[in-house]
């Protein structure tokens, strides 16, 4: 929310080509207790200047020699790309004050000038100008996080994805080639346990900054190694409070709440973040259930992806699948319940590997060590 300090402090410039019109105006905002007012009573320099300073408030005298007020509205035009032109036009003509509203400016003031009619119509101006800048700022932070870690800065899965698909497309149009390097940081989880998420966090974003600083302007940099599940949560949180999260919020949300599966006993917690709409920090509770319904989306791809896998199992396979069931491994296989859902849905036994989070890397450890093998399945399958 704007508040008195903030529109007191906001940025105006007073346009009039005569110097007393300039003074009395000044001395209304200097007693009313604005700081940063700014004048000119030359209106072709008045473009520059806003290109300079960028004024939240712009006092537009209309009747001017040389250059009117209208005039100078339309350089303003060219600067302000947002459509939002911040003019508050100044005129002893009743028939000027429509033409500078369809001009562009947002309100008017009469002239002979009455204290109390410019303080409030400045008041307001700088109110919904200022809250206009907020909501464009919050607009443009949604966009860089829905394509954007909100930790690192670097591309998510969504951009990357769309990068990789563009490169494909150009590497097929051209006859060349792309590639594509993924990169593990050995050992993370060890720093995280050790020294705290705050030092794996820095440690994430000095990775960021250097891969960063050593490949081309168009090259892409992602972090894909964040849960989908957290970002599931940070998006529902956005999407249903208009709170703003970061990741190990919604990791300690997915760990103490998070289920695949109706529980028993429902959970509550108390969730800290940031009002996207007043910019001030904010607590509120949430339930297990509607972390469990944010969660169904990325749920239901894990089951299509199983589902698609048993077709294309081989006779044998199936067989062993139906003796043995299925082992479930990585990070996702710790939310509560996922395995009876996977087992509601496959109508296999399902089981948790003992040591999920580094079942992964070690079974990919061991395959590495069997690169024949690999081959030898490779080429059978093709």
């Amino acid at each position: 929310m704007v508040s008195r300090s903030d529109i007191l402090a906001a940025k105006v410039l007073i346009v009039d080509d005569q110097e007393a019109g300039v003074r009395l105006l000044e001395g209304m905002l200097r007693d009313a207790g604005y700081t940063a007012v700014m004048s000119t009573t030359d209106p072709r320099d008045v473009c520059e200047l806003h290109r300079k300073h960028r004024y939240d408030l712009i006092l537009l005298d209309i009747q001017m020699p040389g250059m009117n007020g209208f005039h100078v509205m339309k350089g303003l035009s060219a600067i302000e790309t947002s459509g939002y032109l911040p003019v508050l036009a100044l005129t002893a003509e009743p028939a000027y004050k429509l033409h500078a509203l369809k001009a562009g400016a947002k309100d008017f003031i009469s002239k002979p000038f009455d204290l109390e009619e410019v303080l409030t119509r400045i008041h307001n101006m700088l109110e919904i100008r200022l809250l206009h800048g907020e909501v464009c700022n919050n607009a443009r932070t949604l966009e860089s996080l829905a394509l954007h870690d909100p930790l690192t800065g670097l591309a998510n899965r969504r951009l990357l994805t769309e990068r990789i698909s563009a490169a494909l497309n150009n590497a097929r149009r051209n006859k060349s080639g792309m590639a594509v390097i993924y990169l593990d940081l050995d050992g993370f989880k060890l720093i995280n346990d050790t020294r705290g998420h705050g030092a794996g966090d820095e440690l994430l974003k000095v990775v960021a900054q250097r891969l960063e600083s050593v490949v081309r302007e168009e090259d892409t940099v992602a972090r894909v190694g964040g849960d989908e599940f957290d970002e599931t949560i940070v998006a529902h949180m956005k999407r249903a409070y208009n709170l703003m999260i970061g990741e190990r919020t919604a990791e300690e949300i997915k760990i103490r709440i998070g289920s695949a599966f109706p529980l028993e006993q429902e959970l509550t917690m108390e969730v800290k973040g940031r009002d996207l709409s007043a910019g001030l920090p904010k607590t509120l509770s949430v339930r297990s259930q509607e972390i469990r319904e944010a969660l169904k989306e990325p749920l239901s791809s894990i089951l299509e992806s199983i589902r698609i896998t048993l077709e294309r199992c081989p006779p044998e396979l199936s067989s062993d699948l139906v003796d043995r069931g299925i082992v479930m491994a990585g990070g996702g296989a710790l939310l509560r319940g996922i395995d009876r859902l996977v087992a509601e849905e496959t109508g296999l036994p399902v089981h948790v590997a003992d040591d999920p989070l580094s079942a992964v890397a070690e079974g990919t450890g061991r395959v590495l060590q069997e690169l024949a093998f690999l081959k030898r399945v490779a080429s059978s399958r093709t």
